[in-house]
């Protein structure tokens, strides 16, 4: 009976923490993409392409991973035009302008990662799940 209630207290505690964590991504609604000051694209595949134009077949400007986030200057319904930082043949990081494709990624407004939040929260939930577990088993099979 202990295990049940502390399994379902683990999912409730779980719930709370992806809520949280979803409360803190503030996603852009359609009708503020106009403005586009001091908003980012957060990468969400690997890897991400950025083009020099609007044509996969373009130039490649550089590579993005998940979980980066490229200044957002303007979208399309397909793309966003994104600043990102690039080292060039000699070794210096530059500043370029290019293209990526929209589902590659999704306007926020600020550079925060709501899954480090999840991450140590599922962690910690998985470590007390098990100790809690290992203690039921070694009270249950001591009384036996």
């Amino acid at each position: 009976m202990k295990l049940v209630r502390l399994i379902g207290l683990t999912a409730v505690l779980l719930a709370g923490a992806l809520f949280v964590a979803s409360a803190e991504e503030d996603s852009i609604d359609e009708r503020d993409l106009t403005k586009t000051e001091n908003k980012y694209v957060r990468i969400s595949t690997n890897p991400t392409t950025v083009y020099q134009r609007l044509d996969p077949r373009s130039e490649i400007v550089g590579y993005a991973r998940p979980g980066d986030f490229l200044e957002l200057l303007s979208e399309g319904q397909l793309w966003y035009k994104v600043r990102i930082d690039v080292t060039d043949d000699d070794g210096a990081m530059v500043t370029r302008t290019g293209y990526v494709q929209a589902r590659d990624g999704n306007p926020v407004q600020k550079k925060s990662n709501p899954y480090i939040l999840v991450g140590i929260v599922v962690g910690i939930l998985i470590l007390g799940s098990a100790g809690g577990i290992t203690y039921l088993i070694k009270k249950s099979s001591a009384t036996a």
